[in-house]
C-alpha cells in the first residue's frame, strides 16, 4: 500500500493511473456502452452533434461516439496485449543472456541491437507486407508484430540487472547452500525485475497505442468492419476535420500520454534511477 500511496501522491501518477484505468474500462465495457452498432448507418451523413448522436455522425451516417467506444476496445486490448508479450519476451531473453552469458548472450544482444537500429514502423510495415494477414487474424498478428518489435529495450535492461544480481552476495550465498539455477532465478533474481517489468509494460503500452494507430492510419492495421482510432483518422479525406477527426485523435493522445505518465511515475515511485544492483568484481558467467 505504501507504493500505491506514493504513486497517488505523485503528480504524474494520479493522472496516469486514472487514464490507464479509464482505458482499461473502455477496453472491457466500451462496446456495451456504445449507444448504437458502430457499423450501422442511422443518421444523415456528417450529422451535427445532437441528443441522439452526442458526437454527430460520419460520412456514412454512423454514430461517432459508438465508433470511438468500440474502437477503444480494439486499440487498448491490442496495445496492452502486445506490451505484456513484449515484456515477457524481454525478461525471458534478457535473463537468458545475462545469466548464461557466452554464445547466448552474444546472439541475443546481436539480434536486439540489429532490431534497435531499424525504425520500428518500417520494420512493422515490412512484416505486415510479408505476412499479409486477413480478417480477425490481423488482430493476432498485430499483437505479435508490435511485441516482436518492442521487446529489445526490456531485454537490455534485464540483462544488465541479471548480470549484476548474479554476483551479489545473497545470490552467491544461496548458491553455496545448494540451490539450483532455477531456484536462484525464481527466488533471488526475478523478484528484483518486477519493478522494471511494471514500468516497462506501461511505457510499452503507450508506444504500442501509437504504433497501432499509425499502422491503422496507413490501412495496414485493423480492417473494417472492426473499428480503430487510427483507421478513423485514416478516413480524413471524407471527414469533417474540424469535428469528426477530433474524437479519435484526442482518444489516441490522451490514452497514450496516460500510460506514459504512469510509466514515468512508476519509475520514480519504485526508485529505478538508483535501484540498479551494483557490479562487483568477479568473472562474468
Amino acid at each position: 500500500m505504501s507504493a500505491l500511496r506514493r504513486l497517488l501522491s505523485h503528480p504524474h501518477g494520479r493522472v496516469g493511473l486514472l487514464g490507464a484505468l479509464v482505458s482499461a474500462l473502455l477496453a472491457s465495457l466500451g462496446p456495451w456502452l456504445a449507444p448504437y452498432a458502430p457499423t450501422a448507418s442511422l443518421a444523415a451523413p456528417h450529422a451535427a452533434p445532437s441528443a441522439a448522436h452526442w458526437l454527430g455522425a460520419d460520412e456514412s451516417g454512423r454514430d461517432l461516439l459508438s465508433r470511438v467506444l468500440d474502437g477503444g476496445a480494439v486499440v487498448v486490448l491490442t496495445a496492452t496485449s502486445a506490451a505484456l508479450l513484449a515484456v515477457l519476451l524481454g525478461v525471458g531473453l534478457g535473463t537468458l543472456a545475462g545469466w548464461r552469458g557466452g554464445a547466448a548472450d552474444r546472439l541475443i544482444r546481436g539480434v536486439a541491437d540489429t532490431l534497435l537500429s531499424l525504425p520500428p514502423l518500417l520494420l512493422q510495415l515490412v512484416i505486415i507486407g510479408l505476412v499479409q494477414p486477413k480478417g480477425d487474424a490481423r488482430l493476432v498478428w498485430m499483437v505479435f508484430i508490435l511485441a516482436g518489435t518492442g521487446w529489445m529495450g526490456m531485454a537490455r535492461v534485464t540483462r544488465t540487472e541479471v548480470r549484476a544480481l548474479q554476483r551479489r552476495g545473497f545470490v552467491e550465498a544461496a548458491r553455496g547452500l545448494g540451490l539450483t539455477e532455477l531456484q536462484l532465478l525464481r527466488h533471488h533474481v526475478l523478484p528484483h525485475l518486477v519493478p522494471y517489468a511494471l514500468t516497462w509494460t506501461a511505457m510499452a503500452a503507450s508506444q504500442a497505442i501509437l504504433a497501432e494507430a499509425a499502422l491503422s492510419f496507413l490501412g495496414l492495421g485493423v480492417q473494417a468492419p472492426r473499428v480503430s482510432w487510427g483507421g478513423m483518422i485514416g478516413d480524413w479525406g471524407v471527414l469533417d476535420p474540424a469535428r469528426e477527426l477530433l474524437p479519435p485523435a484526442l482518444a489516441i493522445v490522451l490514452t497514450s500520454v496516460s500510460w506514459a505518465l504512469l510509466a514515468d511515475a512508476l519509475r520514480d515511485v519504485l526508485d529505478l534511477r538508483t535501484r540498479s544492483a551494483p557490479e562487483t568484481a568477479g568473472p562474468a558467467r
